[in-house]
């Protein structure tokens, strides 16, 4: 099933997909909508989507297993190009993913993920190991908004820090206490959106914004963290002023590690942000710079898993014409 050289209309690139949530269906829907506009994705073919209850071949508005296996097993049985993690983090472990990943790795398939908890855990060992093959992780920090990507444009930037707010949900809630709603109503509603982890206490508690920041310190700064190396608190959502700029701010230097809420002044870079928006601010020995955007909510996370895709396949075309030429 590997991908041949040869024009773009003759190179398929087919993806396994590991879950069938919210976010996995936004992104089969924005494949298909923006196929007119992406010559990429229509050489795209989803050969199923594997979940604790076995595997589907095509999809279907609802789960419907075509057979019984795990996602170790339709990997094999597959062979798919890429695999796309878009299953539930797991914080103790990281696993069935990470295991998946290597065997991905192993057998020549690229990954790309949604999924923050193994990079969390284990992201220089995993980064390694995807060297020839490819891996791409935009929708674990920020969604669509590119974060992750982003660093693909600055070469030679020396990164000091890295300060964010990273997790939508907790950005949510807080706008709304400030407003005067209660920490339950404000979930309940930040629920309804989409913007909620399966477990929301991930949002609230800084493990999610943790998590995002292990990625950003690794990926800018090379620190070589792991999520046990972030220190959390305090998380205080009893004081919650009205009217007030109020965040989970996670932040990285090159020897500290820490994700707090915090009030911000009018004058912090971070202060624009409104609703479930995140933010971003990277500052090194050329210039300082922040980023906006929407951070949480399904499509914004297919749409971080679409453009991962979209690069990953150009990336693959040119080294596959590359190797035609030799």
């Amino acid at each position: 099933g590997r991908a041949t050289a040869g024009g773009r209309g003759r190179f398929p690139l087919k993806l396994l997909l590991l879950g069938y949530g919210r976010v996995a269906k936004s992104f089969i829907s924005l494949i298909n909508s923006k196929k007119e506009y992406l010559e990429e994705l229509r050489n795209v073919e989803l050969c199923g989507i594997v979940t604790r209850r076995g595997l589907m071949l095509s999809p279907a508005e609802h789960f419907r297993p075509d057979a019984q296996c795990d996602a170790f097993q339709a990997l094999e049985r597959l062979s798919p190009d890429i695999l796309v993690d878009l299953s539930t983090p797991n914080y103790q472990t990281g696993e069935p993913s990470t295991s998946l990943y290597l065997r991905a790795f192993e057998q020549g398939t690229g990954v790309i993920t949604a999924n923050k908890a193994p990079l969390a855990l284990g992201y220089t060992r995993i980064v390694s190991a995807a060297k020839k093959v490819g891996i791409g992780f935009q929708a674990t920090v920020m969604s669509g908004t590119p974060s992750v990507n982003l660093q693909r444009v600055l070469p030679g930037l020396r990164v000091t820090m890295v300060r964010g707010i990273l997790n939508g949900t907790s950005s949510y809630v807080l706008d709304r206490m400030a407003e005067g709603l209660s920490l339950e109503h404000a979930l309940n509603e930040a629920s309804e959106h989409g913007y909620t982890e399966g477990d929301p206490s991930i949002d609230l508690n800084g493990i999610d914004s943790a998590a995002k920041l292990v990625i950003l310190a690794n990926l800018y700064m090379g620190r070589g963290i792991s999520l046990s190396d972030v220190k959390i608190g305090p998380v205080d959502y009893t004081h919650i002023g009205r009217n007030t700029k109020v965040r989970m701010v996670a932040h990285s230097t090159l020897n500290s590690a820490c994700v707090s809420i915090e009030t911000l002044a009018v004058d912090d870079p971070l202060h624009c942000v409104r609703g479930a928006e995140s933010a971003l601010t990277i500052s090194s020995d050329v210039m300082e710079l922040t980023i906006r955007g929407m951070g949480a909510g399904p499509v914004a996370a297919a749409y971080g898993v679409l453009s991962d895709l979209v690069l990953m396949y150009r990336e693959l075309f040119n080294k596959l014409g590359a190797l035609g030429k030799q």
